[in-house]
């Protein structure tokens, strides 16, 4: 069964460490403009690819990437 539950993958480390300190900021802003979503926390360099791979198992079909140029460009 496909969700259509939008799933975002957000780097909080991004801008020297800025983001983590404006999250709650994102998360509100997302739920503003998706409605429900659900979302993860990367934690180290490439935890993104394994993030996005573990929801689109879980049957996601919708994966936002929220961070900066390395996280939508993760080999």
């Amino acid at each position: 069964m496909a969700n259509s539950t939008p799933f975002l993958v957000i780097n909080p480390n991004v801008n020297e460490g800025k983001t983590e300190k404006i999250v709650n900021s994102i998360l509100n802003s997302s739920k503003r403009i998706l409605g429900d979503f659900e979302y993860e926390l990367t934690t180290k360099t490439g935890d993104g690819i394994s993030i996005a791979e573990k929801a689109i198992k879980n049957g996601f079909k919708t994966i936002l990437a929220v961070g900066g140029d390395g996280t939508r460009s993760t080999k």
